[in-house]
């Protein structure tokens, strides 16, 4: 397993809009990356600084792979759980 912060230069072009996304929804968080599996299984994750919740959002697990950018639905649920102290880590479904 590999986690690193995010870095523009290591992303994968077809994922790169997905980290940009993160980014502009979520300035204030950290955001990482996590290869694992021989990049079988490649995902981004949000660690908000003060309440310590991640969101893992999963973009290649095995030969299926996320290339559109999360639906409201979807950023709506990362920010109520990044924001709720008590809450606990949340994953969102693997691509289909």
């Amino acid at each position: 397993m590999n986690d690193q912060r995010y870095n523009a230069d290591t992303i994968p072009t077809g994922h790169k809009v997905i980290f940009e996304q993160l980014l502009a929804q979520f300035p204030d968080c950290e955001l990482w990356v996590r290869s694992q599996n021989y990049g079988r299984w490649y995902s981004a994750a949000l660690v908000h600084p003060v309440t310590r919740v991640a969101a893992t959002i999963p973009l290649i697990r095995g030969g299926s792979a996320r290339r559109t950018l999360l639906h409201d639905f979807e950023m709506q649920q990362i920010r109520e759980r990044l924001a709720d102290p008590a809450a606990d880590d949340l994953e969102l479904p693997p691509p289909n």
